[in-house]
């Protein structure tokens, strides 16, 4: 199944959501990254308001700690680099 996301991702990460609506393995590597463990690199309930991007989340010294697996980590990235959406990881 990962070589099958990355080869989406490499086949459709241009292609913005105008023109294809989100599909199930958009939604799949979505939900992956709910699993990441985010202690210490995103606000608790206590501190709504605070707000991370996933721009500062790749920046943190603890990024790679979020990461279960090595196949997470490189689909998770490729999704949000190429994002067919806009580059969400972009400036």
């Amino acid at each position: 199944m990962n070589d099958s996301i990355l080869s989406y991702l490499r086949e459709q990460g241009g292609v913005p959501f105008s023109e294809k609506p989100l599909g199930e393995v958009d939604a799949l590597v979505l939900c992956q990254f709910s699993y990441l463990k985010f202690d210490g690199l995103v606000p608790g309930v206590d501190q709504m308001g605070n707000v991370v991007s996933l721009k500062e989340l790749t920046l943190h010294p603890m990024w790679d700690d979020c990461f279960r697996t090595k196949d997470m980590r490189k689909q998770i990235v490729s999704y949000f680099k190429t994002w067919r959406r806009a580059g969400a990881l972009e400036d």
